[in-house]
């Protein structure tokens, strides 16, 4: 398949910012369904989370944004604050474009995870679903706190070596900064145990004028009203939309993760009877992987399971695959096994055999799978189908999560 890139597009905000974009599309005629990302830490950097060409390569546009006042994007950055409104007009942009079909779901994990959650409290028309991994509801206690104590060792590493080392490198592109801004910068990293002592916490000279932010949250030091400005734990009633959380068991989000889903399913006081409604027919889907730290090791794994999760969604049977089965694209029935009944993985959406076909490498099977197979394909038809095309049935079925 050729692939359409397009670099550096300057999309707009409300407000006139116009934050640097990355468009990946098929090479061919439209229009697709549209994934997007928005992240701090550089649309031209590695995407850890997230296979882009292999959804490309399923048929999907992926839309890659500069979050505000980071690398390419104009603006000022202040964590989260901006979130919500530039999400739900990044959305808006990438739906009304000519070859999206107007379905966009989001993806990524950590602070991508949150640009997701916040643009989500915005209830955007055309948001489908939403993918997050390993991130939290909200952003004082497990980000910035831990019971009550400042994040020391979090908050300065992630700021110095993460936030303002990249405004540095944006200020000397731009001949506002110098080689002695970023060589403070490097000498406070290289020295964390000394950096960590120092006293009083407000007002390190390395970060004055790069990252404000950093103050702001030494000056909050409780839940008050600026930490819940930016909480999607405090917006769950308008959040409708279906949701994929991902996280891991030593993750440092992990009691947010668990927070988004449960906070997902527990019905609003004083919501409309057609938000419940909707809630209870497309169900957030919760997923703990393999324990890990925080990353998401298999990206591979988890793209498959996104992009499953996304077209279900888009397609209106979220809740059909939810509820007959523990896999998106797998149905699964009751059926006698002597004397007593169990329920099995008896069938299969065409789409997800096509896509497992694809991530196996039987490009050609895969192609004759979508002109063929029916949109529901039953288990023996399926093994029928791998047996003509020389593919053993354990390494389709295991691959499928058909294997009882």
């Amino acid at each position: 398949m050729r692939i359409s890139i397009e670099k550096n597009l300057m999309v707009p905000m409300r407000d006139g910012v116009r934050l640097a974009t990355d468009v990946y599309r098929p090479d061919e005629l439209g229009p697709f369904p549209t994934l997007l990302t928005r992240l701090p830490y550089n649309k031209d950097g590695q995407f850890g989370y997230f296979d882009v060409l292999r959804a490309v390569q399923a048929g999907y546009v992926v839309v890659i944004q500069d979050t505000r006042g980071r690398w390419a994007s104009d603006g000022e950055f202040n964590p989260f604050f901006d979130e919500a409104r530039d999400g739900a007009d990044a959305i808006a942009w990438a739906a009304a474009q000519p070859w999206s079909t107007g379905a966009v779901g989001m993806i990524g994990g950590s602070y991508y995870g949150a640009t997701q959650w916040t643009a989500a409290t915005q209830a955007p028309e055309a948001l489908r679903a939403i993918a997050p991994f390993v991130t939290t509801d909200q952003y004082y206690d497990g980000w910035a706190y831990q019971g009550g104590a400042f994040q020391l060792g979090f908050n300065l590493h992630w700021t110095l070596m993460a936030l303002a080392s990249a405004e540095v490198t944006r200020r000397m592109a731009a001949g506002t900064a110098g080689p002695a801004d970023f060589a403070a910068l490097v000498a406070a990293l290289d020295d964390n145990d000394a950096t960590f002592r120092r006293l009083p916490l407000l007002g390190l000279p390395e970060l004055a004028g790069l990252a404000p932010y950093y103050d702001d949250w030494l000056r909050h030091p409780s839940y008050d009203d600026y930490w819940r400005a930016t909480a999607p734990r405090e917006s769950c009633g308008q959040i409708t939309v279906p949701a994929l959380n991902v996280g891991g068991w030593y993750d440092l989000f992990l009691k947010g993760t668990l927070a988004n889903y449960t906070g997902m399913r527990a019905p609003a006081p004083r919501e409309r009877p057609s938000r419940r409604r909707l809630r209870r027919q497309a169900p957030p889907r919760h997923r703990l992987p393999r324990p890990q730290a925080h990353s998401v090791p298999a990206c591979s794994r988890a793209t498959g399971v996104t992009l499953a999760m996304v077209r279900l969604a888009a397609a209106g049977s979220l809740r059909q695959a939810i509820t007959r089965s523990r896999r998106p694209g797998v149905i699964a029935r009751r059926r006698r096994v002597g004397d007593r009944a169990e329920v099995m993985p008896m069938a299969f959406s065409r789409q997800w055999v096509v896509d497992t076909l694809r991530h196996l490498g039987y490009q050609e099977a895969a192609d004759e799978a979508s002109r063929v197979l029916p949109e529901e394909v039953e288990r023996e038809e399926l093994e029928r189908f791998g047996d003509q095309h020389g593919i053993t049935r354990g390494e389709l079925m295991n691959r499928l999560g058909g294997s009882p």
